[in-house]
């Protein structure tokens, strides 16, 4: 009995370190303060040092931005020299700001102002975890951003856009409804339909008729084995539980999208060939229709999240986002020559 119970404690201590962690981080949420006035270091050392990113030579503000009855949890790093100009990063679904460190540190060493922020019900901001109505609610989230970003001590230079799956989605839903977006888009591994979009709608109409929602299956999304074993046992904020209403959002907003005209938009998309996450073929052939003037790099052996990746396949990532952004803003296409691979 002894020895059973030891065994129980042993296989159960990843997981109560997580609780751990999480209870801390939920904590600091609970006092973060707007976004003009920003959280003490010393109160979110615990958060930089577990996310790596106390290591960033930055000047760094983290605090909170209203929107509807929720807050959105916004942290901004800025080079010690004057900024070149701005990227707004926006994460991936059931994933949360604190995973970007790697793009963080590349941006910048180019010299921009880089912004994060977690989605609603994600990360460290309020809101049913990992829950959505519609896309719409993730529009007014990004727009909600923007102005606070705004409203912040001025940077000079243009303000671009890099977005990772469902963070995609949002940008693309942004120019779908007529929304400008004035500087450079980087769209890597774009969401419109997820890679087992079939089995999960035959079993969402089975199961949803019991639950509201089902367990996350950490399916790889890196070659980086380090990485994987951080998301599967040891990040607290990433999220357990898929909801029903997040797959009838994204399907809803996934219908019409597919059905809209051209775009004019230059930007890049990359894309890793062994993504399993996404259903990347079709994403492709739906993005090259409605984004004309879009230039298309794929990674060959890159899986979806494409800024953890094993560090060859992380570089190419980069080296390409630091590229396609360098370059003035215009309409036509944007970043590297595709590949011919």
């Amino acid at each position: 009995m002894l020895i059973t119970t030891g065994l129980s404690l042993v296989l159960l201590s990843p997981a109560v370190e997580r609780q751990q962690w999480a209870g801390r981080f939920a904590a600091m949420a609970r006092v973060l303060p707007p976004l003009h006035e920003g959280l003490k270091p010393s109160r979110a050392q615990a958060y930089l040092g577990f996310y790596g990113l106390d290591s960033i030579k930055a000047s760094w503000r983290l605090g909170s931005v209203p929107v509807a009855d929720q807050r959105l949890a916004v942290q901004v790093f800025r080079p010690r020299a004057a900024p070149s100009g701005t990227v707004i990063v926006v994460h991936g679904y059931l994933d949360h700001m604190g995973s970007y460190g790697p793009l963080v540190k590349r941006l910048l060493r180019e010299g921009y102002r880089v912004v994060l922020y977690d989605l609603p019900g994600h990360g460290l901001s309020t809101g049913p975890r990992a829950d959505l109505r519609a896309m719409a609610d993730y529009a007014k989230a990004f727009r909600a951003v923007r102005q606070a970003v705004a409203r912040l001590p001025a940077v000079s230079g243009p303000t671009h856009f890099v977005g990772h799956s469902t963070g995609a989605s949002i940008l693309l839903n942004e120019l779908d409804q007529g929304r400008t977006l004035d500087g450079n888009v980087v769209l890597l591994a774009p969401l419109v339909r997820w890679a087992h979009f079939r089995k999960s709608n035959v079993a969402k109409a089975v199961v949803s008729l019991f639950v509201g929602s089902v367990p996350r299956r950490f399916r790889r999304c890196s070659s980086d084995e380090q990485f994987m074993k951080f998301l599967r046992e040891q990040d607290p904020l990433q999220q357990r539980k898929i909801p029903f209403g997040w797959l009838n959002a994204l399907k809803a907003w996934q219908t019409g999208f597919v059905r809209g005209g051209p775009l004019d938009k230059g930007l890049l998309v990359i894309q890793g060939t062994v993504d399993g996450t996404v259903h990347w073929s079709y994403n492709l052939d739906v993005l090259r229709r409605r984004l004309p003037q879009a230039t298309f790099l794929r990674i060959e052996g890159a899986d979806h999240h494409l800024v953890n990746e094993r560090p060859a396949l992380q570089f190419q990532t980069l080296e390409a986002v630091a590229e396609a952004l360098a370059r003035p803003p215009v309409n036509g296409p944007v970043g590297p020559e595709p590949t011919t691979r």
